[in-house]
């Protein structure tokens, strides 16, 4: 039997790093983990994975340090979740307890990146070698990611650092990936996924129905029926997309978002819950609330204009709607 551990918002981001304004800025109150992509969130795709495969054990530990966004979590997070003062700590509390249940072998994931594995693959390579510690890498870059026998494990130093020490040792397999690794140090990384999934470069869907080839719309979203959308692009569920707007090249507007009249979005990703305002032109950026980075400039910037871009906590309505504001998608341009 095979059990998960998924830690995430263990390590704090470099702020003294040349991508801070972009690594930190946009999700500040959040994990990356935890921020919807195409309308669902890494996690919730992690844990479907590990479902398909027969794990049905997976243990949630997040770092309390993230308790401010718990709220913002919860809206979009239905899995039960533990939070921790010592993460690692408590990684070594859920292996004993797994133990207990007659748990033979566990994944550990440290959620610092968003990987595709063969899991299978994986599982049986682990089993394979005949070690206590399997390790994964891509390109000969670390993955926060372990296969861990329960049963014979044991650790003389915190389990973070055993693990990292067995790596760099001989008391670990090496696992080299195969399949699509993006590391999630910034927002750029995090826009990348999008753009990628677009592009058929990961596995990673749009949640919603196609409704012409390469226009994804996510429940109860409207889209006014002078509102351009040019594939690629995602609306997602509950969304708005008011007259005049253009929707272009690669963007994705995530759930109960208000895209107001007239403004384009164009090579960007728009988070959950956010207003966008009348005749913007949003370029090769990341918005979030009252924040946006651009990434062609990598920079951040704080708009204290609520008329600009704020916050949007009002959920769209899913009754019916007026025909002016009727879903209608226009051709490719």
């Amino acid at each position: 039997m095979t059990g998960a551990i998924i830690i995430i918002g263990a390590e704090v981001a470099d702020l003294s790093s040349e991508n801070a304004l972009c690594a930190a800025a946009p999700v500040a109150h959040v994990p990356y983990w935890f921020v919807e992509v195409l309308g669902c969130s890494l996690l919730e795709r992690t844990i479907q994975n590990l479902r398909r495969c027969g794990i049905e054990k997976v243990s949630i530990l997040v770092d309390k340090k993230w308790k401010d966004g718990s709220a913002e979590i919860g809206a979009i997070v239905s899995r039960p979740l533990r939070w921790v003062e010592n993460a690692w700590a408590a990684a070594e509390d859920e292996l004993r307890a797994f133990q207990a249940d007659g748990i033979d072998r566990s994944l550990m994931m440290s959620a610092t990146s968003y990987a595709e594995l063969d899991l299978a693959e994986l599982l049986q390579f682990h089993d394979e070698q005949k070690k206590d510690v399997t390790t994964v890498s891509s390109r000969n870059l670390p993955l926060d990611l372990w296969v861990v026998n329960v049963r014979t494990f044991r650790n003389e130093f915190p389990l973070d650092r055993e693990l990292n020490a067995r790596a760099c040792g001989s008391g670990a397999a090496q696992y080299s990936a195969r399949g699509y690794v993006n590391l999630l140090q910034s927002a750029r990384e995090l826009r990348r996924v999008v753009s990628d999934s677009f592009n058929a470069a990961c596995r990673l869907c749009p949640y919603g129905q196609e409704m012409r080839p390469g226009v994804w719309i996510g429940e109860a979203a409207e889209v006014h029926r002078a509102a351009r959308i040019v594939a690629p692009a995602f609306i997602g569920r509950g969304s708005k997309i008011e007259e005049q707007c253009l929707i272009t090249r690669c963007s994705n507007i995530e759930s109960n978002c208000l895209i107001d009249y007239g403004t384009v979005v164009e090579d960007s990703y728009i988070l959950a819950n956010t207003y966008v305002g009348i005749g913007l032109d949003i370029t090769h950026s990341v918005v979030r609330g009252n924040t946006l980075v651009n990434l062609e400039r990598n920079v951040a910037l704080q708009i204290a204009d609520q008329g600009v871009i704020r916050p949007n906590r009002v959920l769209r309505k899913e009754a019916s709607r007026s025909s002016s504001s009727s879903l209608r998608l226009v051709g490719t341009h």
